[in-house]
C-alpha cells in the first residue's frame, strides 16, 4: 500500500510487452488495431418514412399503431388531448383513430374530433357534420390500407406545425393531406399541439 502510483504503473506495461513480443513465437494470432469487438449501433439516417407507421428518425411515438387488435383500438380510442405530445404524435393519433374507425360507432372519427383545435370545431355546426364531411370528403383516410408521414415542418415564431400525409387504399387510390397543427393558447388546452385544419395537396 505505501507503493507510489507510478511505480505500480510500470509493472502491468513490462508485462504488456513483453506478452506482445512473445506471441509470435507460441503462435498465438494477434487481432488487427483496427478491428472491434463491439459491434456499433447502426446510425440513423434521413429516409422516407415508413409506409405504415411513423418514422423513428423524426420522433419517438411508443406503441400507437392502427392495427385490427381490440385492445389497441380500445386504447387508441381512449385517448385525450394532452401537453406532453409532440405533434407529430397528434397527427399519427388522429391518422391511426380514422384508420381503424367503426362505421357504426364512430369512435374513430370521435378521437379525431376531440384532438381538433377549438377553432377547427367551431368551424362546424356540429359533430354529426364533421361525421358526414370526413365521411363523404375524406373517406380516403378512413379506408387507408398503408400511411406515409413526411417531416414535420415547424413554425415556433406562429406555435404551428405541418406534416404531409399519403395515404393509400386497397383499390390502389393514392390521396395526399397537409396536416396543420398548432399549439394552443387558451385554457383548457393551453400548451396542447391540436387540429386547425387538414387540406388535400
Amino acid at each position: 500500500m505505501s507503493r507510489s502510483r507510478h511505480g505500480l504503473a510500470v509493472v502491468p506495461l513490462v508485462i504488456l510487452l513483453v506478452t506482445a513480443g512473445c506471441s509470435q513465437f507460441v503462435g498465438s494470432e494477434t487481432r488487427p488495431a483496427s478491428e472491434s469487438a463491439v459491434t456499433p449501433a447502426p446510425v440513423p439516417t434521413m429516409t422516407a418514412a415508413e409506409p405504415n407507421g411513423p418514422s423513428p428518425q423524426y420522433e419517438y411515438w411508443g406503441s400507437i399503431t392502427a392495427t385490427s387488435d381490440e385492445r389497441d383500438r380500445t386504447r387508441l380510442y381512449s385517448l385525450e388531448p394532452n401537453c406532453d405530445r409532440p405533434p407529430g404524435l397528434v397527427i399519427h393519433i388522429q391518422v391511426s383513430a380514422l384508420r381503424t374507425d367503426d362505421p357504426d360507432t364512430h369512435e374513430g372519427i370521435n378521437t379525431t374530433w376531440r384532438f381538433a383545435a377549438p377553432s377547427n370545431r367551431g368551424s362546424f355546426q356540429s359533430y354529426e357534420s364533421f361525421i358526414d364531411v370526413l365521411t363523404e370528403e375524406y373517406r380516403p383516410l378512413l379506408d387507408a390500407e398503408s400511411v406515409t408521414y413526411g417531416p414535420i415542418e415547424r413554425d415556433s415564431a406562429r406555435g404551428t406545425a405541418r406534416r404531409n400525409v399519403t395515404v393509400r387504399t386497397s383499390n390502389g387510390t393514392v390521396q395526399r393531406y397537409r396536416w396543420i397543427v398548432e399549439k394552443q393558447t387558451t385554457v383548457p388546452y393551453e400548451g396542447c399541439w391540436m387540429t386547425t385544419g387538414v387540406v388535400e395537396t
